[in-house]
């Protein structure tokens, strides 16, 4: 028998599970937090080379974005219709950025993801609706 990974299961499974007394909360990553992922291969102390294509090669790192956006939203519409109640969003490397550049690269692509989905933001730790 194998054991099939979380993001296998249907929601509704875990809303079963809880039996109506709990909500559901589906997660996904930020699209800044998951192209950062991409570009630096791993995790980073520096963030040196996504920072610096933000101003050597910003139409390569927007295209990354939006592509990450798209597929970002569609997993959260999935999650949604699974059964999941709220999409948690981890924008966990977002805090790296200096406030003007999060406005830029990371903000908008959130905004997108979230459209009218109930959303729970994490940026460090901070909290925001």
């Amino acid at each position: 028998m194998a054991i099939l990974p979380i993001t296998c299961l249907p929601y509704w499974l875990y809303f079963v599970q809880v039996g109506g007394h709990a909500a559901v909360l589906g997660f996904v990553g930020a699209p800044w937090t998951i192209a950062t992922y991409i570009v630096e291969g791993g995790t980073t102390r520096t963030y040196t080379t996504i920072k610096s294509m933000c101003h050597t090669a910003p139409h390569v790192l927007k295209t990354l974005l939006s592509h990450l956006t798209q597929a970002i939203a569609d997993y959260v519409i999935f999650q949604v219709e699974s059964g999941a109640h709220c999409i948690q969003i981890f924008d966990s490397w977002g805090g790296q950025l200096p406030p003007d550049m999060w406005e830029r690269w990371s903000k908008p692509y959130i905004k997108e993801v979230s459209g009218k989905n109930i959303l729970i933001s994490f940026l460090d730790d901070e909290i925001s609706f």
